[in-house]
């Protein structure tokens, strides 16, 4: 599978270079299902804002998004496509926390309005440690940060995020580890599993 993904990647990529408009199709569709699991992932706990979005929402701004951008540019090589899309799924969720649950949001007045008791840890207090988390994440150090999307954003394997960056699995293992702890560091708890 991991030869596989880099090898399906790359090749889209040579396509689109060569002005095959359903190359960009097959990159947004290699993206949207590993996409899909994380914004499901990272949606599940947060009742009041899935009544504003579900999973399937998330995943079309965010694939829309990197359309976008595949519009204007090809990315260099699959490690930077994964990237990208990472970025952009990153975003997409920080743009969610904002939009609904900003000072103007839709969750901010009507959490107001209806006075609703909140939980020892609120999700409002949740989700900003999600919107903080994303935002850490986005500061890695490059290597750091690579290894941490594929494995995170992306659910990769070991050896398909080593195949992607073209290192050993060791070395994904040691920017993995590595990215957990800053995390780790600067948001002063555990993170979740991976």
């Amino acid at each position: 599978m991991s030869g596989q993904t880099t090898t399906d990647i790359h090749a889209a990529l040579v396509r689109m270079r060569a002005g095959d408009p359903q190359a960009i199709d097959a990159l947004i569709g290699r993206a949207y299902l590993r996409l899909h699991r994380l914004a499901r992932r990272q949606l599940r706990g947060f009742e009041r804002v899935q009544r504003f979005q579900d999973a399937d929402d998330v995943v079309q701004d965010a694939c829309m998004r990197l359309l976008r951008r595949l519009q204007v540019k090809a990315p260099t090589d699959p490690a930077e496509f994964f990237t990208w899309a990472a970025r952009e799924i990153r975003c997409q969720l920080l743009d969610l926390v904002r939009s609904h649950y900003g000072p103007l949001g839709a969750g901010r007045r009507e959490a107001n309005v209806s006075a609703m008791p909140e939980p020892a840890q609120s999700e409002s207090d949740r989700l900003a440690w999600w919107a903080e988390f994303h935002n850490q994440a986005e500061k890695l150090p490059a290597a750091e940060r690579c290894a941490f999307e594929l494995r995170w954003y992306h659910g990769m394997a070991w050896s398909e995020a080593a195949a992607v960056l073209n290192v050993s699995e060791a070395t994904i293992k040691r920017h993995w580890q590595s990215a957990r702890e800053r995390l780790q560091a600067v948001l002063g708890a555990d993170l979740p599993g991976a």
